[in-house]
């Protein structure tokens, strides 16, 4: 414990003094977590597939779908080139800072026009984006344009730094190894069986994000998994685009896309 008593000879620096010896009203003086400081502005973008036998599972299904369409001489319409990259894709696009948190997810699936079974086919387009500030909590469906609005709970931005335990391997996982994704350091983790490998980010403690690996793949405020690999070829495969920490937003970015044309 530091020695707060003031002596005659430091009067010249008593301010200082008494902002080291005053009532320090931080949480960690009683036992609970501080609050986290300094929590500097983080952006995300990243995509997720699911994969069996190492491939896509919802481009597979279609092309087999198209070829069966084509081969029976139905009236068939094929999606362009660029669609069918995005079809089985889930984009995940993350701004965190102490001000605001907004999650912007869009998953692109596969339809059809008319009547079915139907070989017209079209790409689909789905999300949500969820806006979290000091005094209110913001959803908006993606597709339809529907918005809601409730009062953000007091401690919603509140951040405590992530516990030391929260590092240590997660039951069935071994690690951490470590690795650069996107230009930030993360921890490797494999899981026991051989069929899963995670890389979580680890620079994230001081702000609450766990550096341990985890039963979740989603962009969360607690954690953030930068790279995911099937090792067998079978489940979800996550992918991290760009990632920065400390640089201003563009805040037009953080708009919502209107309804329907909802940007790709």
């Amino acid at each position: 414990m530091s020695d707060c008593r003031i002596h005659s000879r430091w009067v010249l620096v008593l301010g200082v003094l008494l902002t080291g010896c005053g009532a320090n009203t931080d949480a960690s003086s009683s036992g609970e977590p501080a609050p986290a400081r300094n929590m500097p502005m983080i952006h995300l973008e990243q995509s997720a597939e699911t994969w069996l036998d190492g491939a896509n599972v919802a481009r597979a299904s279609y092309r087999q779908a198209l070829s069966a369409c084509q081969a029976a001489g139905l009236p068939t319409q094929a999606l362009s080139p660029d669609d069918e990259a995005l079809l089985g894709t889930t984009r995940y696009e993350v701004w965190l800072s102490a001000e605001e948190e907004v999650f912007r997810t869009r998953e692109w699936s596969l339809a059809a026009e008319g009547v079915s079974p139907s070989c017209m086919f079209r790409l689909d387009v789905s999300g949500m984006q969820e806006t979290q500030r000091a005094a209110e909590s913001v959803n908006v469906d993606l597709a339809t344009g529907e918005r809601s609005q409730s009062p953000a709970a007091p401690d919603a931005l509140v951040r405590y730094a992530a516990e030391d335990e929260e590092g240590d391997p997660l039951q069935g996982y071994t690690g951490p190894g470590k690795r650069t994704v996107a230009g930030q350091p993360c921890n490797v983790w494999t899981e026991a069986a051989g069929k899963l490998e995670q890389c979580v980010w680890s620079a994230g403690g001081p702000w609450g994000f766990t550096p341990g690996a985890l039963n979740d793949y989603r962009p969360s405020r607690d954690a953030l998994v930068l790279e995911q690999k099937p090792l067998d070829g079978n489940g979800i495969r996550l992918t991290t685009q760009r990632m920065t920490v400390g640089k201003p937003f563009e805040r037009g970015a953080l708009e919502a896309p209107r309804a329907p044309a909802i940007e790709r």
